[in-house]
């Protein structure tokens, strides 16, 4: 049976919202415990934007990427394909320059306006291959000339198939060659490394 995305994380969303957040996955659902070094690069990427940025959060789930990065964009959008995600993002962090929306998995969005920066925190690396160059295709429709793509991700590598193989992670976790995933964006440049890519 394949991995179906979108009912992985709507079936781990009702999880979360029926017993609780702090009560499990307490790491992925409270602002508190983002990893502060993550959040401190991300902070400094928008700073070194020409002018304080319009961001869109592909995957924003709970929204709380929004709180973490207030003070350091002019706008806000996030959009998940789990709307009790969205309905509750919008209910805690919505406000006039944030605001939240529900995307269909297809990638085919009715967002026509386009950002200084988009923003993926963990998302690729939990979608098959084929998903994943297909939402970064995606992503640089939105982007402003001059514009960057942020990857907070950590599942992509350089290994052989081989070892690839080897690698133990959770059903939900799709480990992918970097290889496939510059072919997908061929006129983008990518700096970084694992936990922050920059994509331009």
């Amino acid at each position: 049976m394949s991995h179906d995305p979108k009912q992985f994380w709507t079936e781990r969303t009702r999880q979360v919202l029926q017993q609780g957040r702090g009560k499990m996955f307490n790491r992925d659902y409270e602002v508190g415990s983002l990893a502060p070094d993550r959040v401190k690069w991300v902070q400094e990427q928008l700073l070194l934007q020409p002018k304080l940025p319009r961001v869109l959060e592909i995957g924003c789930g709970f929204g709380r990427w929004s709180s973490a990065l207030l003070g350091h964009y002019t706008s806000f959008t996030g959009v998940d394909v789990v709307p009790e995600r969205i309905d509750r993002a919008s209910s805690e962090w919505g406000s006039d320059s944030t605001h939240f929306q529900v995307i269909p998995a297809d990638g085919v969005w009715d967002i026509e306006e386009k950002f200084d920066v988009v923003l993926f925190v963990t998302v690729l690396q939990h979608l098959p291959l084929q998903t994943a160059c297909s939402l970064l295709q995606t992503a640089i429709k939105h982007l402003e000339p001059g514009g960057v793509l942020l990857l907070v991700e950590w599942q992509f590598h350089n290994k052989t198939p081989q070892e690839v193989a080897q690698i133990a992670h959770a059903e939900h976790m799709f480990p992918k060659p970097m290889v496939e995933l510059q072919k997908a964006i061929p006129d983008m440049t990518w700096t970084g490394g694992a936990g922050g890519y920059i994509v331009r």
